[in-house]
């Protein structure tokens, strides 16, 4: 699809108001619009009546994906550290612990690759969200989820081995 300037800041000004309207979302208003633009121009002519149209639901479709994929990665998070507060309940030490220092804790005794235990960590315990991870590392936010799923695979399976006896 062949897309003029003119049509191009009339479509960016309108997504941004949309996102702008939907709250804290998990990855930034540019890259959802630069998503969008970019599956807008990978599409043929004719099969698009109304581009503004099919711009907004590909919005639409993004942002879900986006939230889904957090709140999955949030949920898994929450059930690490859950398990992990089960498995050290009886232990002497574990009063002391939170949330955040049981998951660290399980963190240190997983074999997770450098840059998987540095996403999860910058993730999960330091809040920030996929793409803030992403510029600071230098990466495609496609990449930064990757390794934060297969860092959450890999924590799920430690949790369930791992038990400390007290």
């Amino acid at each position: 699809m062949q897309l003029s300037d003119t049509f191009l800041n009339d479509l960016t000004a309108k997504l941004a108001r949309v996102i702008n309207g939907c709250g804290s979302l998990p990855v930034s208003r540019d890259d959802l619009i630069s998503e969008v633009i970019l599956r807008l121009l990978a599409v043929e002519d004719r099969e698009v009546r109304n581009p503004y149209a099919y711009a907004r639901t590909i919005l639409r479709n993004l942002i879900r994906d986006h939230l889904r994929r957090a709140e999955r990665a949030q949920r898994a998070l929450e059930e690490i550290a859950a398990r992990t507060a089960d498995s050290v309940s009886g232990h002497e030490e574990a009063a002391r612990f939170d949330e955040s220092e049981l998951v660290g804790y399980l963190l240190d005794q997983t074999a997770l690759s450098p840059l998987q235990n540095r996403v999860i960590r910058m993730f999960y315990l330091n809040g920030m969200t996929l793409t803030e991870i992403a510029r600071e590392l230098s990466r495609n936010p496609g990449t930064i989820l990757r390794h934060l799923r297969r860092a959450i695979d890999k924590l799920a399976s430690r949790a369930a081995e791992l038990e400390l006896q007290p």
